[in-house]
């Protein structure tokens, strides 16, 4: 994760300390094959032995990432007392994260969220003076990247880019650069790669 390092959150934990060969965590245990490691079951409530807790034929991972409770057949995820909504009125975007977790700002330009293993989310604001496009800012300031190799994604509808590790995301929209990380912290594994994807599927610009 440490391909950016010098642009990352402060608070990133995620030091790559070769970069011929980052480090690239494993994914936590999924025993029920649904997409949640089995600490992120705990984290919904959901069966870590049930691939699809409430029986109504879609993965419980999939249901959170669509916006559905996975606990309750056809159940909405904001109904489901399971997520919060955080906003930034500073910076005008807000997303979901878990209820279980800490959300707490460390400034207007950067918040991280917090699990009960200590990995956490941050979301980092940076200045975007040259109004770059994502593809540009990165290429801007990892010169040798290999482009072709990084996943392409959209966040609210607007291109970004993503490392390779899938840690950490940039989103540049006019003068700024939107950073959303995935901090593993001393773990050596990812407990929370579908929470992530919740961050990034929700994270949206508030009109």
């Amino acid at each position: 994760v440490g391909e950016l390092e010098a642009q990352a959150p402060a608070s990133n934990a995620n030091a790559n300390t070769n970069a011929a060969e980052p480090f690239m965590p494993v994914d936590g245990l999924d025993t029920d094959g649904d997409g949640f490691s089995d600490i992120e079951e705990n984290l919904y409530h959901t069966n870590s032995t049930l691939a699809d807790t409430d029986a109504d034929t879609f993965s419980d991972a999939s249901e959170l990432l669509n916006f559905y409770d996975p606990t309750k057949n056809g159940g909405r995820l904001m109904d489901s007392g399971l997520i919060r909504v955080y906003q930034n009125e500073v910076y005008r975007y807000s997303l979901l994260y878990p209820v279980g977790w800490a959300a707490r700002s460390l400034s207007d330009t950067e918040t991280i969220f917090t699990s009960n293993t200590g990995e956490f989310v941050a979301i980092t604001v940076q200045d975007n003076l040259l109004n770059l496009s994502s593809y540009a800012w990165y290429l801007d300031k990892m010169p040798n990247a290999d482009l072709a190799s990084l996943p392409n994604l959209t966040i609210d509808s607007l291109p970004a880019i993503q490392t390779a590790d899938s840690l950490n995301t940039y989103l540049a929209v006019g003068s700024k650069v939107y950073i959303i990380s995935y901090n593993i912290g001393a773990q050596q594994q990812t407990n929370f790669k579908t929470t992530y994807q919740l961050f990034l599927k929700s994270f949206m610009f508030i009109e």
